[in-house]
């Protein structure tokens, strides 16, 4: 009888342990897909970001040239302040 129940205890040990390091290795895996996943979200987020300010800087850019060539582009608004006049 000792026999028997020494193989089973024996076989119900491994079955344990193999189901626990399988647990374990699943965890790390699933923690790096997370990592993995977070650095790719953060990466999007900032080339978005980084887009969207490109747009509106150019808007503000686009925005002053045109007020810029409604005025007619006077001398007066082009001259740096405290500069004396051309002769």
């Amino acid at each position: 009888m000792k026999n028997g129940s020494g193989r089973s205890s024996r076989w119900f040990w491994w079955i344990t342990i193999a189901v626990v390091a399988a647990q374990l290795y699943l965890v790390r895996e699933m923690a790096a897909a997370l990592l993995l996943f977070s650095v790719v979200f953060i990466a999007f987020a900032l080339l978005v970001g980084v887009v969207r300010l490109l747009q509106f800087a150019t808007e503000r850019v686009y925005n002053w040239s045109v007020s810029a060539m409604q005025d007619g582009f006077s001398r007066r608004s082009l001259r740096r302040l405290r500069s004396e006049t051309a002769r």
